[in-house]
């Protein structure tokens, strides 16, 4: 089985479509939704689906996820935000991945020009081109191993992952989750990429990912 997490703030729009697409195949998943302190009718939207585990945690995704992990029974998990969605083959092939952690390829719920261009880059297996938005499938064992996320306000995935990089691989499959371009387009596709190369170069430069919290808008 696995333990599916979900970490929400406010995603009354999204999280149904998601909840569905998982309880075509309910005994194959446990699904664990952990809000941060929504104030729209995300609950509500949550508690419509009688197999799903819905919990409350502090704030911020590194600590929703890990209070998600600690609840869940499988020796798998994977997380994934709720803005995603997964195609019925992804669906299907997840119980039976074999990796001890593996992310997948991305797309935008957007033809435009510009999203497809980012998203060619997420098929490479590198650190630079891997974010929790491509979701993260892990073995309960090694996520504990290297401590679980790392409580700071963002980047909490590419810390994860250059952790579990130290002591295992990291697979890249090809199935593809597609993500919700509302960043991008509520504060421009050229300002919001820009924003994000400066926050990962700062991140490497060992900038105080509280600092660059900053300049990072939801």
């Amino acid at each position: 089985m696995v333990s599916v997490i979900i970490p929400v703030l406010n995603e009354e729009v999204y999280i149904g479509k998601l909840l569905s697409a998982f309880n075509k195949r309910s005994d194959d998943f446990e699904l664990i939704v952990v809000d941060g302190g929504s104030t729209d009718n995300t609950e509500a939207v949550v508690k419509n689906y009688n197999q799903v585990n819905y919990i409350n945690s502090v704030r911020g995704r590194a600590s929703q996820m890990n209070a998600g992990a600690k609840m869940g029974n499988g020796e798998k998990l994977f997380f994934i935000h709720a803005d995603s969605q997964l195609s019925d083959e992804l669906l299907g092939q997840l119980p039976y991945i074999n990796s001890q952690a593996a992310t997948f390829t991305l797309k935008f719920d957007s033809k435009r020009v510009l999203y497809r261009f980012y998203a060619w880059f997420t098929k490479y297996n590198y650190s630079l081109f891997t974010y929790g938005d491509q979701g993260l499938f892990v073995s309960k064992e090694l996520f504990f191993k290297v401590g679980g996320y790392k409580i700071i306000p963002l980047l909490e995935d590419v810390d994860l992952l250059s952790r579990i990089r130290k002591i295992n691989k990291v697979d890249k499959l090809p199935y593809t989750i597609t993500t919700s371009a509302r960043r991008f387009e509520k504060n421009g596709i050229l300002l919001q990429q820009l924003r994000n190369i400066v926050i990962m170069v700062g991140y490497y430069l060992g900038i105080n990912p509280h600092f660059l919290a900053r300049y990072y808008k939801y």
